[in-house]
């Protein structure tokens, strides 16, 4: 898993573009945010802990609005 957080910078931008390509290419889980980082924390802790946790995909919840 990569964690490729942006920077301000044209060679920080490329870089992070070959990166983010690179994790897409190679099929490896690429976080762009720190706090989603953290909160995969929160869930992987809780699973090792043995607590229930229900994962869903975001696209697979009825939004009304």
């Amino acid at each position: 898993m990569v964690i490729n957080t942006t920077n301000h910078g044209r060679d920080a931008e490329r870089d992070g573009f070959k990166i983010r390509r690179s994790t897409v290419e190679h099929a490896i889980a690429c976080l762009t945010s720190l706090d989603t980082a953290r909160e995969l924390q929160h869930v992987m802790s809780a699973m090792r802990r043995r607590r229930v946790v229900s994962i869903v995909a975001l696209q697979d919840l009825a939004w009304e609005g």
